[in-house]
C-alpha cells in the first residue's frame, strides 16, 4: 500500500510540474520584432495615422490604453464612425488586427502594435507566441 501511494504521489507531483510548466510557457515570446526602420508588410515607418487609416480600410486597430469615450475596443477602419476616428487619432500606440503574419513562424499567435509620435509610425512591434 505505501508503495502504490508512494507511485500515486509521485505521478501527481509530475503532473503538476507538467501543468506548471504549460502554465509558464503559454504566452511566452517564441519571437519578437521590432522595426524601427523602412517597413514592415504594409506599414512604414514615418507614415501618418491619417494615411495608414486611408491606405488600409480593410484593417482593424485597438487604441492602447483603450480611451473610455471609444465605445468599442477593435476599431475597423471601413465601418468607424468619427468618435472611432478620433480615438484612434488620439492614441499613440495601436494594436493591428491582422497582417504580418510572414513575420512569425507556422502555429505561433501573432500580436503586432504599431507605436507613433508627432503623428508619425515610428515603431512596429511584433511579438510571437506560442498558441493557446
Amino acid at each position: 500500500m505505501k508503495n502504490l501511494l508512494s507511485i500515486l504521489g509521485i505521478v501527481i507531483l509530475t503532473a503538476a510540474i507538467a501543468v506548471g510548466y504549460a502554465i509558464y510557457d503559454f504566452g511566452r515570446p517564441v519571437k519578437t520584432l521590432e522595426i524601427t526602420e523602412d517597413r514592415a508588410g504594409s506599414f512604414v515607418i514615418g507614415e501618418t495615422k491619417e494615411f495608414l487609416l486611408a491606405k488600409l480600410p480593410e484593417q482593424a486597430y485597438s487604441p492602447q490604453p483603450k480611451p473610455v469615450e471609444c465605445p468599442v475596443n477593435w476599431i475597423e477602419v471601413k465601418k468607424m464612425g468619427h468618435t472611432q476616428r478620433q480615438c484612434l487619432l488620439n492614441a499613440n500606440e495601436w494594436e493591428v488586427g491582422y497582417g504580418l503574419r510572414e513575420l512569425c513562424p507556422e502555429k505561433t499567435d501573432l500580436f503586432t502594435s504599431l507605436f507613433f509620435n508627432d503623428n508619425k509610425l515610428v515603431k512596429i512591434a511584433v511579438r510571437c507566441t506560442k498558441p493557446e
